[in-house]
């Protein structure tokens, strides 16, 4: 018998071999490696790290679905959601479901996945009796193939333009239904036929080709895309994993299934990086080693001018490439990082080399040293404010992913290849940067971090921090929800995990319901002297008779110390009715908020033993305004907003 420490030893040593058959493709040893480590500590990230590599066969994914349903589907990202995703299809649609779960469950989001009977779009969608209205339903997906438009037109010659209408009209009327329903609504665009069709492209004044025809109808489908419709282009997921393959007219001969399952594959991907967006469980950095990943060469060896970039030769080119494809990342405003084992000077090399398509502002942080990695990771988490598990790490040894892995089970991790074009082709099939519902704050994530780094750095020109507080000259601004901010307060009530009470997970049909019975939802955004940070907090306050209840209130990270909380806790007293109180429910990622009602004057009041939650109060009349640094102006007129006067 091993004791515990040599039990952790052994687990250990088997992460190391399991990992290392993830990036060998080796399912055999992986499988083995998964029976046999005891711990789940160590599984959840072996489990994600495998389920998120593309191109594998479909009994691959199917194996790390049962292992995982074995284990009882633990979170693989802290907090993770329970989503039910109901598919409305003309055709037999059951084999996304693998790749579906196998994808919302690497970004943190346990889902159950239901079926419509066969080819019963309209009914199910007309209906609102049926499944795709139930209340467990999170997202409906309306899924067809490019066989359900033959019921207005063929697939093959020209068609009256009529036709066209009429599948538009149809389609009209199904989105209207469903979007009654108050569901998330996700729909996607039709492909070409699998068999190319004659006169395809012919646009005439009362006839059109099929491909013509398409064109239009998607054309449709994206006009229709609002905060509640999402519309995925399928048509490019299908392109990027070889096009004509993902489709089968031979499988939708024998069993009604219009693609391969190459392309099931790619639909599963496809719905589920839409779901990831929606939730806010999406990549915000890339961190990324130096040495023989961004560039060929280890550059103390080879110095400065000899690492192997640029656009001359064919390998020079390729590592260019890769730098290209990051840079576009930070321009849809991911973060970029470094951390590589290298002397701290090396730092000089982007601004010393030309033939890098990095700049040192391209580059937000960095982390250059001989510490380890997984410090690194450490030191840039506190830097960026939000955790690793939003980050995605490039490395080209082995034994640095799976060290990183074992200290920061959460994050993920990508091998790069001897061949930079091997890792860019990897890095844009890991699917991670899709980015359907960005919001101006997503684009603006460098920008902000910029500016809070350059307030960061005047500190020490204070001779106190209080001093320094009062030179930044922070203003807070509340408003109530609405159409300019509702995206971004979707999307943060969604993915907010640390600065987060009690992690209520609400949608934008909700929070309107929440609005219309007169709850107050407070959003609040920051400008100090060094720039504009945007919405940085969300307060929801509901008013009983004879007391205000804090149901929500979440902040970014970013702007912690520096008193803004005291602010937003002093707007919330002054729309209180007579006693506030508020409930803190504790989770993997919030422990930072566990003393805040404490800290800012509440009293504990009750204590559950069910979820550890406690609630705390005050009684607003005796509570005396808390010192701020932070200068407030209030636009929310307390159970009055005034989108629903306008209404009225």
């Amino acid at each position: 018998m091993m004791d515990s420490q040599q039990k952790n030893n052994f687990d250990n040593k088997l992460f190391g071999f399991a990992i290392n058959a993830v990036f060998t493709n080796d399912a055999t040893k992986l499988s083995d490696c998964l029976d046999k480590i005891s711990s789940q500590d160590l599984l959840i990230p072996l489990l994600r790290t495998a389920m998120i590599q593309p191109h594998k066969k479909t009994l691959w994914y199917q194996q790390l679905l049962m292992k995982w349903d074995e284990l009882g589907n633990p979170g693989l990202k802290p907090n993770a959601l329970q989503k039910q995703i109901h598919i409305i299809s003309d055709h037999t649609c059951e084999p996304i479901e693998v790749f579906l779960r196998t994808k919302l469950a690497t970004v943190g989001i346990n889902s159950k996945v239901t079926f419509s009977d066969f080819d019963s779009v309209e009914s199910e969608c007309l209906n609102q009796d049926s499944n795709a209205f139930s209340e467990e339903v999170d997202y409906a997906a309306l899924l067809l193939s490019t066989h359900w438009l033959e019921k207005f037109f063929p697939l093959s010659g020209l068609s009256e333009r009529g036709n066209i209408q009429n599948a538009i009209n149809t389609l009209d009327a199904i989105l209207n239904s469903l979007a009654s329903g108050g569901k998330q609504v996700i729909v996607c665009e039709f492909l070409p036929p699998s068999i190319n069709p004659p006169c395809a492209k012919t646009s005439l004044d009362n006839q059109v080709g099929v491909l013509a025809g398409i064109a239009e109808i998607n054309a449709f489908l994206r006009s229709r895309a609002t905060a509640l419709l999402s519309v995925i282009d399928l048509p490019s997921a299908i392109f990027y994993v070889n096009g004509a393959q993902a489709l089968s007219e031979l499988h939708f001969v024998r069993a009604k299934m219009p693609y391969s399952q190459t392309g099931f594959a790619a639909l599963g991907k496809a719905v589920g990086s839409c779901i990831a967006s929606l939730s806010g469980n999406t990549t915000r950095a890339v961190v990324f080693d130096l040495d023989n990943t961004i560039w060929g060469g280890v550059l103390g060896e080879v110095g400065e001018r000899g690492i192997v970039t640029g656009r001359h030769s064919p390998e020079e080119l390729g590592y260019y490439r890769l730098q290209v494809y990051l840079n576009g990342l930070a321009s849809c405003g991911i973060i970029l990082g470094v951390a590589s084992k290298n002397n701290p000077e090396s730092i000089s090399v982007f601004e010393d080399n030309p033939d890098l398509a990095f700049t040192p502002k391209s580059i937000s942080a960095y982390q250059i040293h001989w510490e380890p990695k997984s410090s690194s990771m450490s030191e840039l988490s506190m830097e960026f404010g939000f955790g690793t598990e939003y980050f995605l790490f490039i490395d080209d040894n082995i034994f640095e992913l799976a060290e990183v892995l074992l200290v920061h089970p959460y994050i993920d991790v990508l091998l790069s290849s001897e061949d930079p074009v091997e890792t860019l082709c990897l890095l844009g099939s890991y699917s991670l940067f899709q980015g359907e519902h960005l919001t101006t704050a997503d684009l603006l994530r460098n920008e902000h971090f910029s500016s809070l780094k350059a307030s960061e750095n005047t500190r020490e020109k204070f001779h106190s921090y209080e001093d320094y507080l009062e030179s930044l000259g922070i203003k807070l601004r509340v408003e109530h929800l609405n159409e300019e901010n509702q995206d971004r307060v979707v999307q943060l009530i969604q993915k907010s995990n640390q600065f987060n009470l009690t992690t209520q997970r609400y949608n934008l049909n909700e929070l309107e319901e929440l609005v219309q019975s007169g709850a107050d939802v407070g959003v609040v955004s920051y400008e100090d002297n060094f720039g504009y940070q945007g919405i940085i907090s969300v307060v929801i306050l509901k008013h009983e008779k004879t007391h205000t209840l804090i149901d929500t209130w979440l902040m970014s990270c970013r702007v912690l110390n520096r008193t803004v909380e005291h602010a937003v806790c002093n707007w919330m007293i002054s729309h209180a009715i007579t006693k506030l109180s508020g409930k803190f429910i504790p989770t993997d990622k919030n422990g930072i908020v566990k003393d805040l009602f404490q800290n800012l004057g509440f009293a504990k009041s009750n204590i559950d033993e069910g979820d550890s939650s406690t609630t705390w109060e005050f009684l607003s009349e005796k509570m005396k305004p808390l010192t701020t640094f932070a200068a407030v102006e209030d636009n929310v007129i307390s159970g009055l907003n005034p989108a629903i006067v306008g209404e009225q």
